[in-house]
C-alpha cells in the first residue's frame, strides 16, 4: 500500500500533471488538470483532465473530461474521444475515488513532474517537492 503523498491541493492548483504507475505492471499512465479561467458565460472555474498521448510531454495532451474539486467525480463530456470503459478513465477514476477517501494507492505510485501544481514554476525545495506546491503557492493558500 502507498499513501498518495500530494495533497488534493496540488491536483486542483491549476496546474498540476502527475503520473500513476503501477508497480505490478509498470505501466504509467500520465495526466494533466487544468482550471479554466471564469467568464461571464462560466463564472465558476472547471477542472479539464488531458491524458499523455504522444512523446511531447509539454503539448501531446488529449482532453478527457473533467473532475469536481468538492468530490472528484469525473465525467466524461461530449468533446472527449473516450468512454467510461477506456483504461485511462478507468485509472483515474481509481485514483479520484482514492484520493478523496482512504489516500492509499494499492500497487501504485503517484509521481509530479516536479512543478508546483498552481503556478507551474520548477521546485527546488525538498518540502515543495514532497508537497506538490511551492512556497509562495502554499503560503497563499493559506498553508504555513
Amino acid at each position: 500500500m502507498n499513501n498518495i503523498g500530494l495533497e488534493k491541493n496540488f491536483f486542483f492548483g491549476g496546474k498540476s500533471i502527475f503520473t500513476i504507475q503501477s508497480e505490478v505492471t509498470g505501466a504509467w499512465k500520465t495526466y494533466k488538470i487544468a482550471r479554466t479561467k471564469p467568464n461571464a458565460r462560466f463564472p465558476i472555474p472547471a477542472y479539464m483532465v488531458y491524458l499523455l498521448t504522444g512523446a511531447n510531454n509539454e503539448t501531446d495532451y488529449e482532453y478527457i473530461g473533467m473532475v469536481n474539486e468538492q468530490t472528484g467525480f469525473f465525467r466524461i463530456t461530449s468533446k472527449s474521444r473516450r468512454n467510461d470503459s477506456s483504461p485511462d478513465v478507468v485509472v483515474f477514476k481509481w485514483f479520484m475515488k482514492h484520493l478523496f477517501s482512504d489516500g492509499i494507492l494499492s500497487n501504485a505510485k503517484v509521481h509530479h513532474e516536479g512543478r508546483c501544481g498552481c503556478c507551474g514554476r520548477l521546485l527546488t525545495v525538498p518540502e515543495s517537492i514532497e508537497r506538490g506546491i511551492g512556497p509562495e503557492c502554499w503560503a497563499r493558500m493559506g498553508g504555513i
